[in-house]
C-alpha cells in the first residue's frame, strides 16, 4: 500500500513480454493510514464489508489507537490532519470514498503513463487491475480487492479485467500466488530454468520453474517478507518510521534466537494452524501475521533484527521444496532492498544449498519495480485468450483454471 505502478507491455499472454515505459505514483502518508484502516476495518468485521463500511470511522480510530499505538493527544492531531487531507482531496470520511479516491488514483497514473510514453488510450487492448487487497481468507472462500473496475474503464475508454482471485478460490484454489506463470514465462524466454524467483514484499512467496509447462511450476506464500518488519517499526516509533529503510536498525541489533523461535511458533496460526508447517500450496493475508509480547519486548534494533533473521529463514527454508536443484535464485520484490533480509538470505543459501548463481531482477534485466504490474498486465490477455492462471501446484485448484472479470469500454 505504498503506491501504484503502472506499466505499458506487450505480450501475447503465453511466451512474448516486452515493457515499454513504467510510472510510479507513491501514495500521500495519509492515503496510506486511510488504505491500512481500510484493510483493519474489513479484517475486524472477518471480511464483512457493510460491517466495515457502516463502523469505518470507529474502526480508523481503533486502528489508530490499536495498531499504531497512538495516545489521545497523538490520536486526536492525527484525526485533524486526516480530516485537512479529506477535505483538500474533497472526500468525506467514508469508506467508499476512500475506496473511490484510490481508484482515481490509479486512473490518473494509467492516464500518466499514456502522456509520458505519447501514446492514446485506443492504443491500449486491455488494462489489468488488481485493485488493492484488504482481506484474503481462502477457507472461507473469500477475497476482498478494492477498487472500481467500471470507473477505470469509463475514465481511460479501455476494458479492464479485474477480480483475478475469486474464480480461483471458487474452484478449490487459494487464489494466490497469481504470478509464477509470468515468471516461468519471463525465466523460459532468458533462458535461465530450473531456477526459482523469491518474491519479498509485505509478504514472501517463491516460484519453482523446473521446465515449460504448466505442471513445471510450484509456488506457494512463505510467510512475511517485510511485513511484520514494517509494523513493529511502525509500532516502536510510534509511526514516526513506517520501514527500517537501509536496515538502519537492524544493523545495529543483535539476533535473540529464543525469540526467533517464538515467532516460528506464535507469529502465524492461520484458522488453528502453524501457517509454516503446513504444505503447500499455500497462501497468506498480511494480517494473518502476529507479533508476539516477546518480540515487542526487544528494543527497536534487536527486534529488527530479529524480524530480518526470521524472513530470510523462512524462505531460504522454502527451497527445499525444489524436485531438482535450482541453476539460478531471482530475488524480486522491495523486500530486498533491505540489506540485514538479504545478507542473511544469501548466507543460509550459501549455507545450505548448491546454487550457481543467485541474482536480484534487475540484475538479469527484469524490473522488480513493475514486476507485479507486468504480471497482471499478461494475466489480462490471458483471461481474454481463456488461459489458465493458476494450477494445482500453485494455487490447489482443482485443474489449470482462467479467471478474472471483463469490463468493456464503450468506446470498443
Amino acid at each position: 500500500m505504498d503506491g501504484i505502478d503502472a506499466v505499458l507491455l506487450e505480450t501475447d499472454g503465453i511466451h512474448h513480454v516486452r515493457p515499454l515505459g513504467s510510472l510510479y505514483l507513491n501514495y500521500d502518508p495519509l492515503f496510506h493510514i486511510l488504505l491500512k484502516s481500510l484493510e483493519y476495518a474489513v479484517n475486524q468485521t472477518q471480511g464483512n464489508l457493510d460491517k466495515a463500511r457502516n463502523s469505518y470511522e470507529d474502526y480508523l480510530k481503533q486502528y489508530l489507537t490499536h495498531a499504531l499505538l497512538l495516545k489521545q493527544e497523538q490520536l486526536k492531531q492525527q484525526l485533524t490532519m486526516l480530516q485537512k487531507y479529506l477535505v483538500k482531496q474533497k472526500l468525506s470520511l467514508r469508506f467508499d470514498d476512500i475506496v473511490e479516491h484510490s481508484t482515481i488514483l490509479h486512473t490518473k497514473v494509467s492516464l500518466a503513463l499514456l502522456n509520458k510514453l505519447q501514446r492514446k488510450p485506443n492504443d491500449i487492448d486491455v488494462i489489468g487491475y488488481h485493485g488493492q487487497t484488504l482481506y484474503h481468507h481462502p477457507k472461507n472462500n473469500l477475497t476482498i480487492q478494492v477498487g472500481n473496475a467500471r470507473t477505470l474503464a469509463q475514465r481511460i475508454q479501455t476494458s479492464v479485467v479485474y477480480d483475478f482471485r475469486t474464480n480461483d478460490i471458487e474452484n478449490g484454489g487459494q487464489g494466490a500466488p497469481l504470478v509464477p506463470l509470468f515468471h516461468q514465462t519471463l525465466t523460459t524466454r532468458d533462458n535461465l530454468t530450473p531456477a526459482a524467483i523469491f518474491n519479498c514484499g509485505g509478504i514472501s512467496n517463491i516460484s519453482i520453474i523446473t521446465g515449460n509447462t504448466l505442471d513445471d511450476v510450484i509456488a506457494f506464500d512463505i510467510g512475511p517478507g517485510n511485513g511484520l518488519l514494517d509494523r513493529f517499526v511502525k509500532i516502536k516509533t510510534q509511526g514516526k518510521f513506517q520501514i527500517d529503510e537501509n536496515a538502519q536498525f537492524a544493523k545495529q541489533g543483535t539476533v535473540h534466537q529464543t525469540v526467533l523461535q517464538t515467532l516460528y511458533e506464535q507469529s502465524c496460526i492461520v484458522d488453528g494452524d502453524n501457517f509454516f508447517r503446513k504444505q503447500p500450496p499455500k497462501s497468506l493475508d498480511i494480517m494473518s501475521f502476529h507479533l508476539p509480547e516477546a518480540v515487542l519486548a526487544l528494543n527497536l534494533s534487536d527486534g529488527c533484527a530479529t524480524l530480518a533473521e526470521f524472513s530470510a529463514q523462512l524462505m531460504a527454508e522454502s527451497l527445499k521444496v525444489a524436485p531438482i536443484p535450482m541453476k539460478h535464485i531471482i530475488l524480486a520484490g522491495g523486500g530486498w532492498q533491505n540489506p540485514a533480509i538479504l545478507h542473511a538470505f544469501k548466507r543460509h543459501i550459501n549455507n545450505n544449498f548448491h546454487t550457481s548463481h543467485i541474482a536480484t531482477a534487475n540484475d538479469i534485466g527484469w524490473d522488480t519495480q513493475t514486476l507485479e504490474a507486468q504480471a497482471f498486465a499478461f494475466l489480462a490477455v490471458r483471461h481474454l485468450k481463456q488461459l489458465p492462471l493458476s494450477t494445482p501446484k500453485t494455487t490447489g485448484v482443482k485443474a489449470p483454471l482462467s479467471g478474472g472479470k471483463l469490463i468493456k469500454s464503450n468506446s470498443r
